[in-house]
């Protein structure tokens, strides 16, 4: 797969993933510095990006590191105290492989950064189940800066991904760009509320940020009713030995509840337990916009409170 995506770099002798990467390079201006991860890295990539006046850092996997690198054995490696590192300078001076122990063996290749400065991170023990200081070469810290973002995107978007029964790649790619969009939206939400000082348990999670922007969507598009549909709760059918079992239909989002044109009360002949909070009366009146039942009677204006009331 990929062969004939950028044929002329893959007729070079290119791997897929260091033609990807060299292909995104041709709109830069040389100087800048690239971060890639494992699937990518390569000694041919950092030579090449060299060459075109680039610098590249990137974790690697073990068997793309050449044979004249010669480094620890990862078994022996394994032993050493956490945050223990080596590094192994090419004889030109212009490649480096760091290898970093944090809960197992790292390595890394990079053209500009190796051993040479190091500062300290917080790292969780599973052992003393607390924080810990442990010691970070600079191309680990700086590759966690500049990849950390992309990583949890892709961490983000394996937790509620749109399902698609076809197989074709278009629509696939569709869903994929919109997952991508909604992730990268909640990401920049959720930084802003931090910045207010809000506490991160009291956030809207990932998932119900996606419903409430799905809820959202659907409710701004969709057709006004005009009220022939009814109120009434809709039912499972199940054999009539069976007791029927009544779905409870959710609460609409704030904005659909807020959204006071299309909200008007309309009588039943069936009655239905009040939606609005702190009642649990029967009432024949509900909204012909959200659909759910709510009280309307001399007493007691459920109706109005629900939809003034949205927090």
């Amino acid at each position: 797969q990929g062969d004939t995506t950028f044929p002329d770099l893959i007729g070079q002798g290119f791997g897929l993933g260091e033609a990807a990467v060299l292909t995104l390079t041709r709109t830069l201006v040389p100087g800048h510095l690239l971060f890639f991860d494992r699937f990518f890295t390569s000694t041919k990539l950092c030579d090449e990006l060299l060459r075109r006046g680039f610098h590249g850092t990137g974790t690697i996997m073990k068997n793309r590191v050449p044979k004249s690198c010669v480094l620890t054995e990862e078994k022996v490696f394994r032993k050493k105290a956490r945050g223990s590192s080596e590094v192994k300078v090419r004889e030109d001076g212009k490649i480096a492989v760091t290898m970093w122990l944090d809960n197992k063996p790292v390595l890394m290749m990079s053209t500009c950064y190796c051993d040479q400065n190091h500062d300290e991170c917080e790292r969780w023990s599973k052992k003393d189940k607390r924080y810990e200081r442990v010691r970070r070469p600079e191309v680990i810290k700086t590759y966690n800066q500049n990849m950390g973002g992309v990583d949890l995107t892709d961490r983000m978007l394996s937790v509620c991904p749109s399902r698609n029964r076809t197989k074709k790649w278009t629509i696939r790619v569709i869903s994929h760009l919109f997952d991508l969009a909604v992730v990268n939206a909640w990401l920049q939400y959720r930084a802003v509320q931090i910045e207010k000082g809000a506490i991160k348990r009291n956030i809207i999670q990932m998932r119900q940020y996606k419903l409430d922007l799905g809820t959202k969507l659907i409710g701004d598009n969709e057709e006004q009713s005009d009220g022939e549909s009814g109120g009434e709760e809709y039912e499972e059918l199940e054999p009539k030995h069976k007791k029927r079992k009544i779905l409870i239909k959710p609460i609409p989002s704030r904005e659909r509840r807020m959204k006071s044109a299309a909200h008007l009360p309309e009588y039943n002949t069936k009655q239905s337990r009040c939606r609005n909070r702190g009642c649990s009366k029967k009432t024949t009146v509900y909204c012909i916009k959200c659909d759910i039942y709510l009280c309307f009677t001399p007493n007691r204006n459920c109706f109005s409170d629900f939809h003034k009331d949205a927090e």
